[in-house]
């Protein structure tokens, strides 16, 4: 079974209780690519839950930050946005015995 939610906030939520694989949070931020000098930063999390009768589902979650500029203004509103889920994200992690691992888990 897979859950999606709609912002890193849902996604906290539904872990609340629940019980982690390995203890792991899987994180990948990307930054594509839309014009030579822009770029959308996508901040993305998932984990396995397992549920108490062994079975497991896939927890996941996407947020976009906002964009990159790498004109005059150099403005990194996207990153900036991603390094506060990224924050907020490890002190959840860090309150429930939770590890932040590189990358996404998928079928």
């Amino acid at each position: 079974m897979l859950v999606e939610c709609r912002s890193i906030k849902d996604f906290l939520t539904n872990l609340e209780g629940e019980n982690v694989y390995r203890n792991r949070i899987y994180v990948d931020v990307s930054r594509d690519e839309v014009t030579e000098h822009r770029w959308l930063v996508v901040f993305q999390v998932s984990a396995v839950v397992v549920l108490e009768d062994e079975g497991q589902y896939l927890l996941q979650a996407g947020q976009l930050c906002g964009y990159d500029y790498a004109d005059q203004g150099q403005e990194q509103k996207g990153t900036i946005e991603a390094n506060f889920l990224m924050e907020d994200l490890g002190d959840y992690c860090d309150t429930h015995s939770l590890t932040i691992r590189p990358g996404k888990v998928g079928f």
